[in-house]
């Protein structure tokens, strides 16, 4: 991976592993930046869905001692835990604001998930910070609608994401089109009070530092709060709800 962009080190690629960071100066630079990265990527990398010619991305997550495995009713075997949770939320009628799975392979060392490529897109994060750290009230409040739908439909389909922050949300940069991705620290919604908490920081429910416990639901609702506040006008708020949470850590 190193060789492959080596032309590009130090002028807007990072390469760490096998992640990718792309950084510019401007919307305009990173959407020219992007191209570049795509382009030198092999297409054994970038995928070409089942040989019809349009692109698409590739996870390949390897697995650990803890990794998951969920029994579902759409397969007839056990499955990764983050394959299982997109063959549920991709289950018709989907829903376009969840990226969707074309394809998984299941192997003993790793998995690998073949998904639909957002073009032209970057992670929300990203996008807000080329803004300025702020996005205007309609834009803020067009993304956010585009943020609750697909947490509706997954909680509907018994789905719990698990991990809603800014980096698990790609917009496009052409029709600001928002879709939700990366259900690894997700799980079964259930009633009961959950323990295991997986989410970055400032997205942490205050009743966990409370009691250690949880419920999916309103851990679900939480982070929309936090992440308005981020989109938003509210800046200070924002930096003195996360000094908050950073103290009670």
């Amino acid at each position: 991976m190193n060789e492959v962009f080596r032309e590009f080190f130090h002028r807007f690629v990072i390469v760490y592993i096998d992640d990718i960071l792309i950084y510019s100066r401007n919307l305009a630079d990173h959407r020219h930046h992007v191209t570049q990265v795509l382009q030198k990527i092999p297409s054994r990398a970038k995928g070409l869905a089942f040989n019809q010619g349009y692109p698409v991305a590739v996870k390949f997550v390897r697995k650990t001692p803890d990794s998951k495995y969920i029994s579902t009713p759409f397969h007839p075997e056990p499955l990764p835990l983050e394959i299982a949770l997109a063959v549920i939320s991709n289950r018709g009628p989907s829903c376009p604001n969840i990226i969707q799975m074309l394809d998984w392979q299941d192997d003993p060392e790793h998995y690998v998930m073949i998904m639909e490529l957002l073009l032209p897109s970057m992670d929300m994060h990203t996008f807000l910070k080329l803004n300025g750290g702020i996005l205007k009230e309609p834009t803020a409040q067009q993304i956010m609608r585009q943020v609750i739908m697909p947490l509706a439909f997954a909680v509907i389909g018994g789905v719990f994401h698990g991990d809603i922050k800014l980096k698990n949300l790609l917009i496009n940069l052409s029709t600001l089109e928002v879709k939700l991705i990366d259900f690894g620290c997700g799980d079964l919604l259930r009633d009961s009070a959950l323990r295991g908490m997986y989410c970055t920081k400032p997205y942490i429910p205050p009743e966990y530092y409370d009691t250690g416990k949880y419920h999916a639901k309103l851990a679900t609702v939480f982070p929309l709060g936090v992440l308005l506040f981020k989109m938003d006008a509210t800046k200070l708020l924002l930096q003195i709800h996360l000094f908050f949470l950073s103290e009670v850590a």
